[in-house]
């Protein structure tokens, strides 16, 4: 095996994304940049320099037709979620390269490439009480996946520590799969068609309900030279997520928050 630098791994994420485009356009499908991959067009037309992902995101009807047809047509590139698979630990989906190898800093054993990760975007109550329980809830069970499948380093702080090991502990008793399964029934509880505000699933951070509108429109930012769906909401998107989205973070702060390790294979193709 031959270790990638983060240039090649951006490489290999781009050429998954082109592979997404091509599928989506053919198939009538809508997709958008989401998260980092947002930010990172809007305020580097490409990449976050210090990054290494591609987040993607699709409304629930797309997101499921998605999932049952793209592995039909690709031998490089493979889509895995629990949706399809349910011994895939994952309550979104990653589209990877199985030519390559992520050492990725989790407990769940599963056997990852270089991916892109795509979201479904669902629907959200438009009562604010139960919106809040609805997100409080999935923020809980997630913490629990959270504590199940990562590996934390050690804090400063003894009663940190403390609370990671507790959380561990009590996490350990439950089923991976079981996690997996609530997270993604919460997920689901609400349709995208009949609901005026949605949510994007998020594997992390707390979850935000927006006006469907911001999604009904794409508009296109140029992404590593290629011009790609964004919400047409995305500056209210940014903001709520971001804050002032187009100021650059401290030096200090300008590194990867997945530290991944990763690998080129053997062809198999």
């Amino acid at each position: 095996m031959r270790r990638l630098s983060n240039k090649e791994v951006q490489s290999i994420q781009l050429n998954i994304l082109k592979e997404i485009v091509e599928f989506c356009n053919e198939n009538n499908l809508r997709f958008y940049l989401i998260y980092g991959s947002l930010l990172g067009a809007v305020r580097h037309n490409g990449f976050i320099p210090w990054d290494d992902d591609i987040d993607i995101a699709m409304s629930r009807p797309d997101y499921e037709k998605f999932l049952h047809t793209f592995n039909v047509s690709h031998k490089q590139y493979k889509v895995e979620s629990f949706r399809i698979n349910k011994y895939v630990p994952y309550f979104y989906a990653k589209v990877q390269d199985i030519n390559t190898l992520v050492v990725p800093r989790s407990n769940h054993g599963h056997q990852i490439g270089v991916s892109v990760d795509v979201f479904p975007i669902d629907g959200a109550s438009s009562n604010s009480i139960i919106q809040w329980i609805h997100f409080r809830l999935f923020e809980v069970i997630r913490l629990l996946y959270n504590f199940k499948i990562k590996v934390f380093k050690k804090e400063k702080s003894l009663g940190r520590n403390l609370l990671l090991s507790l959380g561990k502990l009590f996490a350990f008793w439950i089923p991976f799969g079981l996690l997996v399964r609530v997270l993604d029934s919460i997920n689901r509880l609400y349709s995208f068609e009949k609901s005026e505000y949605v949510t994007v699933c998020a594997s992390t951070d707390k979850r935000i309900s927006y006006d469907k509108k911001e999604f009904e429109k794409v508009v296109f930012i140029e992404f590593e030279g290629i011009p790609m769906p964004c919400p047409v909401g995305y500056d209210l998107l940014l903001k709520s997520m971001y804050k002032d989205y187009m100021k650059l973070p401290e030096p200090n702060k300008r590194v990867s928050h997945h530290q991944i390790e990763a690998f080129e294979l053997e062809s198999n193709v």
